[in-house]
């Protein structure tokens, strides 16, 4: 993949049907972000998980990506929950969001980020052509979000991480309180930032997840 077809904001249909993004973001990123991509993917669809024990599959997921849960943690939310769906030797909404949730929490990163962009694809109604795009495109922004442009890496400069930047971007971080981005935007401006991929980026509409690259940057998380 190039960088011109990176930063594409519409993407040929192939690339999205054939997942050509998420198989490039492999060789290009980390485990960490790998897995709250796969949680991102399960946030949309948290409104089908009734059951509290796939909502806390994801949120240990969440956990494990930021180092709070063990391998072992994550293990047994994903064996509990298959065990759990296999019992019930039925097929229903109820075992396919359970699998689903136990995807998301899988020890391989690599299949959990792939597992769950295609199990949240009912989100968007998978029948529906338009709609199943629709979704697929979300993905491509929460992923590009995620793991910005690797053909051109930011590095930080010291003058921008002030006390203050650090504070606000962890509070955009713990609260998910992604609309609070272009105010980060305006404060890195104030301390000398002037890239302009990171302005942009922070200002921009669209979808924000966490793991966001800027966010990220000044956490000094990767």
């Amino acid at each position: 993949m190039t960088e011109q077809e990176w930063l594409s904001d519409t993407p040929p249909e192939e690339w999205l049907l054939t997942d050509q993004a998420l198989k490039f973001a492999y060789s290009v990123t980390s485990n960490r972000k790998l897995r709250l991509f796969a949680v991102a993917c399960g946030y949309l669809i948290q409104h089908l998980l009734a059951d509290e024990r796939s909502c806390l599959a994801i949120v240990t997921a969440e956990r494990h990506a930021e180092g709070l849960a063990t391998d072992e943690d994550l293990a047994t939310t994903e064996h509990n929950l298959l065990d759990l769906a296999k019992g019930e030797q039925r097929v229903g909404d109820m075992n396919w969001v359970r699998s689903a949730a136990a995807n998301i929490a899988t020890a391989d990163v690599v299949l959990a980020a792939d597992q769950s962009l295609w199990y949240s694809m009912a989100h968007f109604g998978a029948d529906d052509d338009t709609l199943y795009l629709a979704g697929l495109r979300l993905r491509w922004t929460m992923l590009r979000d995620i793991v910005g442009n690797p053909f051109r890496p930011v590095t930080p400069e010291r003058s921008w991480l002030t006390a203050t930047m650090v504070s606000l971007a962890t509070a955009i971080y713990n609260e998910r309180a992604f609309d609070r981005l272009p105010i980060l935007a305006d404060a890195l401006e104030d301390a000398g930032c002037t890239n302009e991929e990171i302005l942009n980026h922070c200002r921009q509409p669209g979808e924000h997840v966490r793991g966001c690259w800027v966010v990220d940057l000044v956490l000094n998380k990767n």
